[in-house]
């Protein structure tokens, strides 16, 4: 595949912009994620060039939902710095509460994880009881290890 770069670095990782010639459109590529990159000695023509919003909403499908999180105050940056400061919603002494949407699936509900112990999903409830179960899922991976720790 021969692209023509548009390099962009960001928290979430540096992502590449490039204009691929086989599919004559612009596409997303995270740097992370290539492997067997070549530098060529081709040069192109400069194209008009518009970048896409590297936050994914144009370029990921899924079925986005806003999620209330009651979050810790050490990790509220997160959330500012990914979706702006209007999405706290009430600041608390230890706590606050957020909305944060995410792709309802598991790259969303890992998001969520990334928090560790100091995020709670609240609402839509749906989604508290499907986040509830994929995090049980995990934990039952462990569960021969936890139940020999009780038992000593």
């Amino acid at each position: 595949m021969s692209v023509c770069a548009y390099i962009d670095g960001s928290s979430r990782g540096i992502r590449e912009q490039g204009y691929c010639v086989e599919r004559a459109d612009f596409r997303i590529f995270k740097l992370a994620r290539a492997s067997g990159m070549h530098v060529l000695q081709d040069r192109f023509s400069p194209r008009d060039f518009k970048p896409l919003p590297m936050d994914g909403g144009a370029w990921m499908s899924g079925d986005w939902v806003e999620v209330k999180i009651r979050i810790h105050r050490s990790v509220v940056d997160r959330v500012i710095e990914r979706f702006g400061e209007s999405h706290v919603l009430e600041m608390g002494e230890e706590t606050c509460l957020a909305m944060y949407p995410i792709v309802n699936h598991s790259f969303g509900y890992d998001k969520l994880l990334a928090f560790g112990d100091k995020c709670e999903v609240l609402e839509p409830p749906e989604v508290r009881i499907v986040f509830g179960e994929y995090v049980r899922g995990i934990m039952d991976k462990y569960k021969n290890e936890f139940n020999l720790r009780r038992e000593r």
